[in-house]
């Protein structure tokens, strides 16, 4: 097993022509992946998931061999991607039980878990700049600095950094709303989501880290639409549409963006489209919450009664 996933990594970096250090930086020195590379030595399961989420491809998890520790952190992590809903308490338990199996060793472990406690802080109660503040700290655990992330640097992410990225932006635009005055974050948070957006367009192919550039998209269509940028807006809605097939969710939301740009454009009946394609995907996915919000910030923008064209499910 150790020589095949060692193949494949070796395999995938040179296709993309990437110097081992670039790859393995933060996580293991270049003499342990040669050895990786070569079959003598078998990574963890987290030092995989790093090297082929780095790499753009999907983990082959079918040919990794996994302690009883990795498996039970596996489930775990598996468990909390399916909780969409960050303020459930099932959330706070899968935290909890994540933080016993924590070791000191294992630091990409240590990694995800201040992530995932990082949102949970920043949703459940708003604890916004010290959740950014756990996203930076998290980050230089691979020493992935975020005030060094640029275009013009050779690097490269794995899911975790990039989530971490992702955050971090998504905290500093909040915090931008909530405090006017912290134009740098606002600047900050959207030069780092225009990054990102190059970077999964550039290095990313598997499809299940394509989900996060899904979202990716989707707060920037949002953040220009704030901006009133309505064209920019549109521009990337479009494009979140395009792309999303994995995530409901996201597509709907992408089509209810599109007709929010379209409507501020003065394109009414073409927005009336999108509205009620994008609210009855969300009345199917039993999202009414979301549904009854979205009818009200429809009619409240444009004066939009949407509910009329909602099948209805009795």
């Amino acid at each position: 097993m150790g020589t095949i996933v060692g193949n494949l990594i070796k395999k995938y970096r040179k296709e993309k022509v990437i110097p081992q250090k670039v790859l393995c930086d933060g996580i293991c020195t270049v003499s342990t992946l040669s050895r990786i590379e070569n079959g003598i030595y078998m990574p963890s399961l987290m030092q995989i998931e790093v090297f082929f989420s780095r790499l753009g491809k999907a983990v082959p998890y079918n040919l990794v061999p996994v302690t009883f520790r990795e498996r039970k952190i596996y489930n775990i992590k598996t468990a909390i991607s399916m909780i969409y809903d960050n303020r459930d308490p099932k959330r706070k338990m899968l935290l909890d039980e994540l933080k016993e199996c924590l070791s000191e060793n294992d630091f990409l472990t240590k990694q995800y878990y201040l992530l995932v406690w990082g949102i949970y802080i920043s949703q459940f109660d708003e604890r916004l700049e010290e959740a950014r503040s756990i996203f930076i700290n998290a980050l230089n655990i691979t020493e992935k600095k975020y005030e060094e992330i640029s275009t013009e640097k050779i690097d490269l992410y794995s899911t975790t950094e990039l989530s971490l990225i992702i955050n971090i932006a998504h905290v500093e635009y909040y915090i931008y709303e909530i405090q006017k005055e912290k134009i740098d974050y606002k600047e900050s948070a959207i030069k780092t989501m225009e990054f990102l957006k190059t970077y999964y367009e550039k290095n990313v192919e598997d499809y299940l880290q394509k989900t996060i550039y899904s979202s990716v998209i989707f707060m920037l269509t949002n953040w220009y639409g704030l901006d009133k940028n309505y064209e920019k807006s549109l521009e990337l809605s479009s494009k979140g549409i395009k792309i999303t097939n994995e995530s409901a969710y996201l597509f709907s939301r992408h089509i209810f963006n599109k007709g929010y740009s379209l409507a501020s454009m003065g394109n009414i009946k073409e927005a009336e489209l999108k509205f009620s394609l994008s609210l009855n995907i969300i009345q199917m996915m039993e999202n009414f919450g979301d549904k009854e919000f979205l009818i009200g910030v429809i009619k409240k923008r444009f004066n939009i009664d949407i509910s009329s064209k909602l099948l209805s499910l009795k």
